[in-house]
């Protein structure tokens, strides 16, 4: 049996082994801020409202009824990938996100950051033909609600719909999105 003794240069050992010097006042400073943030995330919740999760059974009624020859748009384009699972066009409603996620290709033409699927501008834009000539068969706008430094995203597509005065059919709504169903304004001939 092997004993260790403790030699008489060494000095006392006192609890654990500290394998890192950090000076106390920097262990405090870490555990405060630890805290504090944790408090603030906790009071508020603000990561929640942040990122809220967009989940409901009727997103999934929607989904399965989709067709090849829908078009599908949206105002997000990672939300509507997310919530859908496909995104045919990306409706960029306002300047603040025009400057900030349209991408200008050499060829001209805009498209999303993310995606790189065509952007329009207004909901009259949503109704060109697709690239072989074909007209989609219905145009769906997913509208996910989103909080910008200049405000809220929910009335920037319903003051669209109105401007170029677009006849709607609501097909989901909750606090998060809404879904509705976009067709061609009526024209009548001039006499």
């Amino acid at each position: 049996m092997i004993i260790r003794q403790r030699r008489e240069d060494s000095p006392p050992q006192l609890g654990a082994r500290r394998y890192v010097n950090v000076p106390r006042p920097a262990y405090a400073a870490l555990v405060a801020l630890v805290l504090i943030v944790g408090t603030d995330q906790w009071r508020r919740n603000s990561l929640e409202s942040a990122r809220p999760t967009i989940a409901t059974d009727a997103i999934a009624n929607i989904r399965a009824e989709l067709k090849p020859t829908d078009r599908i748009v949206c105002t997000d384009e990672l939300g509507c990938l997310m919530a859908i699972g496909r995104i045919d066009r990306w409706l960029a409603l306002d300047n603040y996100v025009r400057e900030r996620f349209v991408v200008k290709k050499a060829d001209g033409s805009e498209t999303g950051v993310y995606t790189g699927v065509p952007v329009a501008f207004r909901p009259t834009d949503l109704f060109e033909p697709n690239a072989d000539g074909s007209l989609p068969n219905r145009i769906l706008i997913v509208d996910i609600f989103k909080e910008y430094p200049i405000g809220n995203s929910r009335t920037w597509l319903p003051r669209a719909i109105d401007l170029d005065g677009v006849p709607v059919t609501s097909l989901l709504e909750t606090p998060q999105m809404r879904i509705v169903e976009i067709s061609q304004p009526e024209r009548h001939a001039a006499r």
